[in-house]
């Protein structure tokens, strides 16, 4: 059993490791777009579709941290 003092601790845990989370999503954007300065038309697809994934996985993560 679980008890709140548990939960708790549990809690500040997973908020730190979305937290962590966030800020590697974070850095992979900011290679990404260093990144597709540099690179031709067909990888730019390939680098978007990156970018959206993990734009929305750094506002999820980010919003999970903070709950």
């Amino acid at each position: 059993m679980i008890t709140t003092a548990d939960e708790g601790a549990l809690a500040g845990l997973l908020s730190t490791l979305a937290g962590v989370l966030s800020g590697f999503a974070f850095s992979s954007i900011v290679v990404l777009l260093v990144t597709g300065l540099d690179s031709g038309s067909g990888a730019n697809r390939v680098l978007r579709a990156c970018g959206r994934a993990l734009v929305s996985s750094f506002v999820g993560l980010t919003t999970m941290s903070l709950l």
